[in-house]
Parts: C-alpha cells; structure tokens; sequence
C-alpha cells in the first residue's frame, strides 16, 4: 500500500470519498477488488491539536445528522466530539441519509460556494469570475456519488481567509481471492507497522478459517492514514489579500505564484491551461521547453531559464 500517494503536492484534493471496484483479475486470481475512502474536517484555528487524535473510526463515511442535545442545537455541518470541549470544525462535504434510497446525497458546503462565488452545472462547480474554471468536480459510479473533490488553490485560498486547516482521515483496502497461497509469506496472525501517520496490515488466511466456506485463500492489505492539508499564504480571492506578485507564474498545484526574476535562478515548474498551447510561440534561440505533460486539465511544463527571454503572442 506504500503506493498510495498524500495529498500534498496533488493538483486536486478529496473531501469525500467512498469507491469500491472490483478490478480486472489476472488468471491465478479469482478475483481483486479496491477500495478508496477518505472523510476530511475543516479545523478551526487553534482547536489542531484535539483533531489531530481523531482516526477512521472518528471521521468514517457515515451519514451527517442534525440533532438536539440537552436542548441544544446542533447543526449537521459542525462537527462535535463529546471528548473536547466546543465544536472542532465543519463538514466541507455533508453526506444526508435518506430514507429508502440506497445512496446518500453530498451536499457542497454553501459557505464555500458562496465564498469562492461558484455556479454548479450538473456535477461540476464552475467559477465564473475566473473563466469559468473548474473548481470542484463530484465523480460518480452508475450515479452513485464516490467522490467530491476540489482545486488545491482554490482549497487553500478558502482556508486562509477562514484561518483552518484541513484534516484529512482515510482507509484504503485491497483484497484478493485465490486458490493457492502467494509466494510471498506474512505471519500467520498478519502482520502491522506503522510508519508517521500510517498504519499498514496484511493478512493471508485461507477462506474456511475465516469463515467463508470453500477453498482458497484471501489475501488483504489495509491502510490507515490521516493527514493535513494546509491554508494558502493569502486568500485574494475570499479575503480579498492584494497579490504581492500581481504579475507572476503559478509554479504549483496549490497556486503557488513566482515572479519572473525568481524563475530564472533555475529550472522551474509553470502551470497554464493546456488550450494556451496553441496561442504560444516560444523564441528557441533563448529558451525551449524541455517537457510538458498533462496534470488533470492543467499543463505542467518543465522550462529552462532565462525565462524572461520568452516571448509569446497570438499565433492568430
């Protein structure tokens, strides 16, 4: 499970995800299957340390509910925990149960949408006041909602201008069937590590001993992970902070932005819309892109300085 990559430096970040796939089986296999989940809680200032004990079994996929407790209301966006005193944060994402139906509806926060001023059409929410750039997408299968995602830059930008951070706790399984044993060997009870924030088991047990009848064996591989993801260095678009840099390059997921004198004190990263390709024109007797490959519908090109001596217009 050592592939499964943090969300730092990933150009979108999860709020919510539930995904389940059987996957195609080689034929020693009977067969594979996947599973993804990941439940995250946006933190108020100073509150970082109680949401830091909270594990799977405190964030896990359940449905969110309003409730009354002792004659108090509590709303289903704000997340409590009778352990620490007063509310740790909110729920970006609010998974309502209903009643009959098999999947749950996620709801989009309001207050982000209406900070990040967004337009939804269909399963995507657009901002109109950039281009109408895609911001926050929700992904289905066979329209069962199984995961909600947002643009890191836009994610940060949020969090600065309300002071948070954002905790995120998730459970990732693999699991396959076969007839016989693997080659590889684990101790017979399982085995498990933790490394930082991780916690990692495995198990190989043959099928009647876990009780699932005839032969074969099962073999599984779990991963237990939380971590953070942190609020920009300044909010222009929420808070409304002046860019100290208004002409500058993003050079990273998050939307992080350099000025073209820092650029050219090495090979750097820049970060456009890939439909910007076709307008470009770049001076090779100065500056040449040494690669450039798609990163989600972002364009991630890798150049070599003196980047002040590129010269772009219209090709039109």
């Amino acid at each position: 499970m050592g592939d499964v990559p943090a969300v730092a430096g990933q150009s979108w970040i999860p709020l919510r995800a539930n995904h389940d796939v059987d996957l195609d089986a080689p034929e020693d296999l009977r067969s594979a299957k996947r599973f993804a989940g990941v439940a995250t809680l946006a933190v108020y200032a100073g509150k970082e340390e109680s949401a830091a004990r909270l594990n799977w079994g405190d964030l896990s996929l359940q449905p969110h509910r309003a409730f009354v407790w002792n004659g108090e209301y509590h709303p289903a966006d704000v997340y409590l925990d009778n352990r620490f005193d007063g509310p740790l944060g909110i729920n970006l994402v609010i998974d309502q149960d209903l009643e009959g139906a098999a999947d749950g509806v996620w709801h989009l926060h309001p207050d982000l949408v209406l900070a990040l001023r967004l337009s939804r059409d269909g399963d995507t929410w657009f901002r109109p006041d950039e281009g109408w750039a895609e911001v926050v997408r929700l992904i289905r299968d066979e329209d069962r909602p199984v995961r909600l995602e947002i643009r890191a830059e836009f994610l940060a930008d949020y969090l600065a201008a309300r002071s948070m951070k954002l905790y995120l706790s998730s459970y990732h399984e693999r699991v396959v069937e076969a007839d016989e044993a693997p080659s590889f060997s684990w101790p017979e009870e399982g085995y498990s590590l933790e490394n930082n924030r991780d916690t990692h088991e495995g198990r190989i047990a043959p099928r009647r001993k876990l009780g699932l009848g005839g032969d074969g064996f099962r073999i599984a591989g779990a991963l237990w992970r939380t971590e953070w993801f942190e609020p920009g260095d300044f909010s222009p678009r929420v808070r409304g902070d002046r860019d100290p840099n208004p002409i500058a390059f993003a050079s990273g997921p998050r939307g992080e932005r350099v000025t073209a004198d820092a650029l050219q004190r090495g090979i750097d990263w820049l970060f456009f819309e890939p439909t910007l390709v076709g307008h470009l024109w770049f001076n090779i007797q100065t500056a040449f892109v040494l690669e450039a490959f798609f990163v989600s519908n972002l364009v991630m090109a890798s150049t070599c300085s003196p980047i002040s001596a590129w010269k772009a217009s219209n090709a039109t």
